[in-house]
């Protein structure tokens, strides 16, 4: 059974999800959420007893396909207790992007509090060009990826928007 899909806007003003992990893949360097700045990014919070998370990983990775050329990209946080637990679990899903460990969720217990259940994954942070959140994704159902693109794409429109009034 899948978990099912909950979403809630967070709407402009909220704090900024700004995370620095060591990444998960031995040899790769540390994530850092700050070097996405002027970006989309999606933050996929997962752990490797989620079996969700291992049906929703493979859609994650065709979004950044999707939008390869365009300011987005896709960062992993995995809640595990074991990295290695994490690492095995890796070896069963074909990802390319960036995946962060976060050893039973401490910093991102502390940076957005208790509101987020991080028993209930997989958890996506759909983050703005200022890393603001701007929307909070709760579990996995089949095609959530045409749900999150719609999303991406408003948020990348804006980003483009912004970044004209800049110049």
């Amino acid at each position: 059974m899948l978990a099912c899909e909950c979403v809630a806007d967070a709407g402009p003003g909220n704090e900024t999800l700004n995370l620095s992990l060591p990444a998960l893949r031995v040899g790769e360097e540390r994530v850092e959420l700050a070097r996405y700045r002027n970006m989309i990014v999606y933050v996929d919070v997962w752990a490797s007893w989620c079996a969700p998370c291992l049906r929703s990983m493979p859609e994650l990775e065709a979004l950044q396909e999707k939008f390869r050329d365009q300011p987005f990209a896709v960062v992993a946080v995995n809640v595990d207790d074991d990295p290695a637990a994490a690492r095995a679990f890796l070896e069963r899903v074909d990802v390319h992007y960036p995946v962060a460990f976060d050893r039973n969720g401490a910093q991102l217990r502390e940076r957005i509090g208790d509101e987020v259940d991080l028993s209930a994954l997989p958890v996506g942070f759909l983050l703005d060009g200022r890393g603001t959140i701007r929307l909070v994704h709760r579990g996995y159902s089949p095609g959530q990826s045409a749900f999150l693109a719609d999303h991406i794409q408003t948020l990348l429109a804006q980003l483009e928007l912004e970044s004209n009034d800049r110049r």
